[in-house]
């Protein structure tokens, strides 16, 4: 364990007040949700080759891809796993698979966000499609892109806020949708950021925004208090790319990193 002392009122910081920050009328473009392909799921089977009890779940049991990189489950239980062939939904009795017929921009999900209303955020991998918005209480399935006023379509990451807003990390800044206000607002290194490359996003349980930035710094934003730390190599952080930013019951923050 290395451990490096730093002075938390030293780290550099830059003046943030989002009331300041670019702003547009929010806008989606919307259409019918089809109705997904319902598959009842067979038992999962051993895995080849296992010792244990390790079982499998794929293709066999009705999910439609074999590359999975999301698993969210809403408050009904269902669970949401993105694939590379479309969204599956899983009851624990049927499979439910969402692609292109039913409305979807591209196959290849790479991360879901259920929000405090029950919708789900998709983004998509490779082809850069932005974000699908899903409410299956409604039936309406909405996108938005950069011709509705994203920043980038090649969409990093996102988060909700405890004021119900969703942020959106692009390589070309930070987006954030107030569905309420109907806004989007969108943040580069020009109103504060270290640069525009962002990637992963995570509020901790004081409200701060916590976001990696060109792969190797975390800006920390204070809303309340308007400012965004820096933090990098300078301030102990290592020189290794980081992935994945979380908190642990006692309020400390862990980062996941290529080198530990």
């Amino acid at each position: 364990l290395i451990e490096t002392r730093f002075n938390w009122k030293n780290v550099p910081d830059t003046v943030f007040n989002l009331d300041n920050m670019p702003s547009a009328k929010l806008r989606f473009r919307s259409g019918i949700l089809g109705k997904p392909k319902r598959t009842k799921s067979g038992l999962p089977r051993l895995k080849d080759g296992a010792t244990e009890n390790l079982l499998q779940f794929g293709m066999d049991q009705g999910l439609s891809g074999t590359i999975y990189t999301k698993f969210i489950k809403d408050k009904n239980g269902i669970l949401w796993i993105a694939t590379d062939d479309g969204l599956c939904s899983f009851d624990g009795e049927y499979c439910e698979n969402y692609s292109l017929a039913q409305g979807l921009n591209y196959n290849w999900i790479y991360d879901i966000l259920i929000d405090s209303h029950e919708q789900l955020w998709i983004s998509y991998n490779y082809n850069r499609n932005g974000v699908t918005v899903i409410n299956r209480g409604t039936g309406i399935i909405k996108h938005i892109t950069t011709s509705e006023g994203l920043n980038s379509n090649n969409v990093r990451g996102f988060t909700e806020d405890n004021k119900g807003r969703i942020w959106i990390s692009t390589d070309r800044g930070l987006n954030i949708i107030d569905q309420q206000a109907g806004t989007i607002k969108n943040v580069g290194k020009a109103q504060g950021l270290s640069g525009n490359n962002t990637g992963f996003i995570f509020q901790d349980r004081e409200g701060k925004i916590w976001m990696i930035v060109n792969e190797r710094t975390i800006d920390i934003i204070d809303e309340r208090k308007g400012f965004i730390k820096h933090l990098d190599e300078q301030q102990g952080i290592g020189n290794k790319n980081i992935n994945y930013i979380t908190e642990d019951k006692l309020g400390r923050i862990w980062l996941g990193t290529d080198g530990g």
